[in-house]
């Protein structure tokens, strides 16, 4: 009898996400939306890409779109197949943070060099890079802590922000 209610009270408790959605409503979907937001940019800078690729040519289009549908295969398979993967769950949520913001700096300041030369060599590695950081953010988001997510998704938009502030956003132009 005593096991019994002990499993009705483990189901019974919150998790971190739903105390802190109850306790601050603003902050918690404030954390939503910095997450939503972290995926719709990686997400819209890839698509941009792979339209410019598109605008240039078919062959490099169907190549940029090939590189961007590469990653999500592999660590789908990966993480639902294999036990290759494993969740990072003894890192503390400030080293995600500052991972991503590293990581998307250093990220986009690949795509602004490749974009020069992808198109001339044929291989779109910041498109391939870009989709990688987008599947790896999904995977993440099934295999770690709310709160290493939220730190993550922070990174991203800070070195988003950090990368524009510096260099501007020359890879969204046309010319």
């Amino acid at each position: 009898m005593q096991r019994m209610t002990n499993d009705f009270r483990d189901r019974q408790e919150p998790n971190d996400s739903e105390v802190l959605g109850r306790s601050r409503p603003l902050i918690h979907a404030l954390n939503r939306l910095c997450i939503t937001l972290a995926h719709a940019l990686i997400v819209s800078i890839n698509f941009i890409l792979i339209v410019q690729a598109f605008s240039l040519d078919a062959e490099t289009g169907v190549r940029s779109l090939a590189a961007a549908a590469l990653p999500p295969i592999i660590i789908t398979y990966l993480a639902f197949f294999t036990r290759s993967l494993r969740s990072p769950n003894h890192l503390s949520p400030v080293v995600f943070y500052f991972f991503a913001a590293v990581w998307m700096i250093t990220l986009l300041l690949l795509i602004n060099v490749l974009t020069r030369y992808q198109y001339t060599y044929g291989i779109p590695t910041g498109i391939f890079a870009l989709s990688t950081t987008f599947s790896f953010l999904i995977y993440l988001a099934r295999n770690i802590p709310f709160p290493s997510l939220l730190s993550t998704s922070y990174g991203i938009v800070s070195g988003l922000l950090i990368y524009t502030l510096i260099f501007g956003i020359p890879f969204l132009s046309t010319t």
